[in-house]
């Protein structure tokens, strides 16, 4: 059977005219356009054009709200300015489409093909882009508030002074995106991929980033709006955030990032110690991004997560006096950050020591707990025993006298952690 002859403008206009001069039901589908056909400004709101071959076709203009464009083929098209409100467009293929000034709000373009299409000031709010293809994209000051673009491909894709306030970005692709002066506040970014993003300026007042990817991310700049956002297990390592206003962040209850959280996961031993010496890097900028602004306990926070990744980034085999000594000065004090820590050490040591008085016994009347405990507290604290006492075992007095160092340097140790919060 012959291939049918592509429809022509002058077709299309007498197919309408048959049907009632509307093309609200008229069915095309898998119909073949004459390449670069002209239907500018053509009422075609409500027909269906199912796996259509629309190549290069001039739109401008044109009415399509309602249209079936499910698999369509309008790659290289121009529809500046048409009207796409409300299309069901799912696989549809754009690439390198002009849609500048297009309105595509609620549209369904899930999976949609958007290769260096060419959205810039597109009104697309509420639409469904849902696993669309949007590498090297033009979407610049596009209306994409509380669109659908969960697993969206978007590397590359420009995005500045877009509109993506409420947005739902779930695991989307946007490594290398310019989404320089972009409005993301309030937008879902659980698990996203912004490495390398340009977010300069950016607004991401209470942004939902947790485990988002931000790695080599540029947020620098007084502008760049971080108030209240979510970054709970969150990547960012060797992320740019001088002067970003970042005030107010929540970094989950542990305050511990993604590249922390992944060295747990991660099996291969090489992977590891990059991921946790990449996360002592963050908690090292953290604090000192906290420290600048005087907001010393959350700089303190992160001292202590920077020292804990420290310790777990030692090997046993080749810094073990190091790494004992980190993970002791941890459990006393939480390097200077935990003065409880220091308080449950000193009552582990006086119970410790007076479990080990009761047991050892001798001439003192220690058969009582209570007179070991009383004489376990007296050693850690240095006070002496007064003449009510007479030490006469030489394990005893060896024991009193190494818990009487361990308790001055303990209270010791007490004091400057106690002193250092209570003085910020």
């Amino acid at each position: 059977m012959a291939k049918a002859k592509p429809l022509t403008r002058k077709e299309l206009l007498a197919m309408i005219k048959r049907h009632g001069g509307k093309a609200e039901g008229l069915d095309l589908s898998r119909r073949e356009f004459e390449e670069n056909i002209n239907l500018s400004q053509l009422d075609l709101s409500g027909i269906l054009l199912r796996e259509a071959s629309l190549w290069y076709a001039r739109l401008e203009g044109a009415n399509l709200s309602g249209a079936q464009l499910e698999r369509t083929i309008l790659r290289g098209a121009h529809l500046e300015g048409a009207d796409l409100s409300g299309a069901d467009a799912d696989g549809i293929d754009l690439q390198g489409a002009h849609l500048e000034g297009a309105n595509l709000s609620g549209a369904q373009l899930k999976k949609a093909e958007l290769l260096k299409t060419y959205l810039g000031k597109a009104v697309l709010p509420g639409a469904h882009l849902e696993g669309a293809e949007l590498e090297e994209a033009h979407l610049d000051w596009a209306d994409l508030s509380g669109a659908y673009l969960k697993k969206a491909l978007l590397m590359r894709a420009h995005l500045e002074g877009a509109d993506l306030s409420g947005a739902h970005l779930e695991g989307a692709f946007l490594e290398d995106a310019d989404l320089e002066r972009a409005n993301l506040s309030n937008a879902h970014l659980k698990g996203a991929d912004l490495q390398r993003a340009d977010l300069r300026g950016a607004n991401l007042h209470r942004a939902h980033l947790q485990q988002a990817n931000l790695n080599y991310a540029n947020l620098r700049g007084p502008e760049t709006n971080l108030i209240k956002a979510d970054l709970d297990g969150a990547r960012l390592y060797s992320a740019d955030l001088f002067q970003a206003d970042i005030d107010g962040v929540n970094w989950g209850s542990q305050q511990v990032l993604g590249e922390e959280l992944l060295h747990k996961e991660e099996e291969d031993d090489k992977k590891k110690q990059e991921l946790i010496k990449e996360a002592a890097s963050v908690y090292r900028n953290l604090k000192l991004w906290h420290t600048d602004r005087g907001m010393y306990d959350t700089a303190g926070e992160f001292f202590f997560r920077e020292m804990t990744a420290k310790r777990k980034a030692l090997k046993w085999r080749l810094n073990p006096a190091h790494k004992l000594w980190s993970m002791f000065v941890s459990l006393t004090c939480g390097y200077g950050e935990r003065p409880l820590r220091a308080v449950v050490w000193a009552a582990s040591v006086i119970v410790g020591l007076g479990i080990i008085y009761f047991l050892i016994g001798a001439d003192w009347q220690l058969d009582a707990f209570g007179n070991s405990l009383a004489f376990s507290t007296m050693s850690f604290t240095s006070l002496g025993y007064g003449s009510w006492l007479e030490a006469s075992d030489a394990w005893v007095k060896g024991i009193g006298a190494l818990e009487s160092f361990i308790g001055v340097f303990t209270i010791a140790l007490f004091l400057i952690t106690f002193v250092r919060k209570m003085t910020r």
